[in-house]
């Protein structure tokens, strides 16, 4: 009996021994986490060429007739007398006095 004791004892010693391997076993390592990979396109953008469009005004001119005025040529041009003025303006070279203008002068009519 003494025998059959000691052989169980032993194998309970011998169990509990791989059963303490087992827990004296390091885990396994861990992996590393995992990166994400951003690729970025790294030329340049192209310029934006902006273009900008300048209307430079279409100057008419007109023959001054006999017996007008800038005032008569304010109204038939934009259609108020008013504007003699800007006529007056633009052809300050060629009229002295805007009371004074003569048949055949051409003068610029601006927009």
């Amino acid at each position: 009996m003494k025998q059959l004791l000691l052989g169980l004892f032993i194998l309970s010693v011998s169990f509990q021994s791989c059963g303490d391997k087992k827990k004296n076993t390091p885990p396994p390592p861990e992996e590393p986490p995992k990166q994400e990979v951003v690729v970025m396109d790294t030329t340049p953008p192209e310029p934006i060429i902006e273009e900008e469009i300048i209307e430079v005004p279409q100057e008419r001119s007109v023959a001054v007739q006999e017996g007008e005025w800038l005032y008569d040529i304010s109204r038939r041009e934009y259609g108020n007398a008013q504007s003699w003025k800007k006529i007056y303006e633009a052809n300050k070279e060629i009229i002295d006095n805007p009371d004074l203008i003569f048949p055949g002068q051409e003068l610029i009519i601006p927009e």
